[in-house]
């Protein structure tokens, strides 16, 4: 039954709801993360060397640029009062560069 359906789809988004919610005062307000992925596209030339050794031990020591692709994740909190419509968005911040940081947990 599509009403059931419905039904149970709102009491999970009143359940989600009551875990973000804060208070202050008379107001509640609702809290959310925003994450957003992106492919940027570099030339870079990379190498890492032992300086000991006088060896490369990681990328190639040609001084060649190549065409690199990085996968960066960024992660805003957003806050809105629901009675007001009033709205705080954060700022973006870096939360994984390439899967090395480990990243949110929801994406693995």
């Amino acid at each position: 039954n599509i009403y059931e359906l419905y039904q149970k789809i709102m009491d999970q988004l009143e359940q989600l709801a009551d875990k973000t919610a804060t208070y202050d005062n008379d107001d509640v307000w609702l809290e959310s993360t925003v994450i957003a992925q992106v492919s940027v596209q570099c030339q870079e030339i990379f190498h890492v060397k032992d300086v000991n050794l006088n060896q490369t031990i990681q990328g190639q020591d040609t001084g060649q640029e190549q065409n690199v692709c990085h996968l960066v994740r960024f992660e805003m909190v957003v806050k809105w009062n629901a009675q007001t419509n009033e709205s705080h968005i954060g700022t973006w911040q870096i939360t994984d560069w390439d899967d090395l940081l480990g990243g949110n947990i929801w994406f693995k």
